[in-house]
């Protein structure tokens, strides 16, 4: 029972596969229908539960149903981490055996908190021994853990950005007064974007000590993991809510349904469409720069659609940064 609603839900699954089953790829992935336990009376679908993913009891890499009774929701970071590790385990093991292996998967729920979401899948793993007769080879629970906000973890920077804050504004820093290691002008938007701090705060050494201290800044360049992640960081402490969230307001993750007390575009680490990425404002397939003035977060999804994109912004943004670079540009004092 959900709300008083009588709702069906998966409570065991099991098959084999053989020499030829685990692939250790996935097929091209079609729509996917509503995990059964989010459909309601009429057919009519809940919204999916924040923070989880359509999960395959039977992988979608050896020929798992897309249908609603082999989906359920789990967090999108377990479907594409610690379960997809054990799947391709499996994978190693049906290959390296050349015969079947049964597996059986039986989601646990907490009735108590939602029903509708398991809370840990108990897994059992067989080998055919003789011809039709299985020999148990592994059983063990798996337990998804949910993500948690990061709000506590970026407190650092937090608290570095508001030292340093006063000194920026007053400043009149820009990252338009960087040159890239060919001495040429960074290419990044006429208006910088909502990271320019962290370029003040790299310029002037004040990531001393931290893992993107050594970044080097030009153009065509990309993001490094530590760039991202202090990236990301920033974006979390701007919206003050410990989740990432779209920053562009075209993102169709603008639209999607965010739970209460959270805003639209929350984006989800390890999910395929909602998995936050930083992208270059200024393109980096024109020659874009690296710079933090020029990063702006967005769905997996939107940068998908708009990447290798030219539009007319971007277009005369390229023809002030072509006249920039042209300019003659002053000697050291003599």
């Amino acid at each position: 029972m959900y709300q008083g609603q009588s709702r069906e839900r998966p409570s065991r699954v099991t098959f084999e596969l053989g020499a030829g089953g685990a692939r250790g790829r996935k097929r091209p992935r079609e729509e996917l229908e509503t995990p059964l336990a989010l459909v309601g009376p009429g057919g009519a679908a809940d919204p999916m539960v924040f923070h989880t993913d359509r999960f395959h009891l039977v992988a979608h890499r050896w020929g798992g149903s897309k249908e609603s009774e082999n989906l359920v929701p789990a967090y999108a970071g377990f479907n594409r981490t610690e379960w997809s590790n054990f799947e391709d385990e499996i994978d190693r093991t049906v290959q390296a055996r050349g015969g079947p292996v049964r597996v059986t998967i039986t989601p646990g729920y907490d009735d108590q908190r939602d029903p509708r979401v398991p809370v840990r899948f108990h897994v059992k793993v067989e080998e055919e021994l003789l011809d039709g007769v299985f020999v148990q080879r592994h059983s063990g629970w798996f337990v998804p853990t949910p993500p948690t906000a990061q709000r506590a973890e970026d407190r650092w920077l937090e608290d570095l950005v508001n030292q340093h804050r006063a000194a920026f504004v007053a400043s009149g820093f820009s990252a338009h007064m960087l040159l890239d290691p060919s001495g040429m002008p960074l290419n990044l938007p006429n208006v910088p974007g909502r990271h320019a701090i962290l370029d003040y705060l790299h310029v002037h050494g004040h990531l001393a000590g931290t893992a993107a201290a050594g970044v080097t800044l030009g153009n065509n360049k990309e993001f490094t993991a530590a760039q991202r992640d202090l990236i990301l960081m920033h974006n979390r402490i701007l919206n003050q809510s410990g989740f990432v969230v779209s920053e562009s307001p075209t993102d169709p993750a603008q639209g999607w349904p965010a739970p209460p007390g959270r805003r639209p575009g929350t984006l989800l680490d390890g999910s395929t469409h909602a998995a936050p990425q930083v992208d270059h404002m200024y393109p980096q397939a024109h020659n874009g720069s690296n710079a933090y003035s020029n990063a702006m977060v967005m769905s997996a999804q939107h940068n998908n659609e708009k990447r290798n994109s030219v539009t007319p912004d971007v277009q005369a943004e390229a023809a002030l940064n072509r006249r920039r670079s042209e300019r003659p540009r002053r000697g050291p004092p003599a």
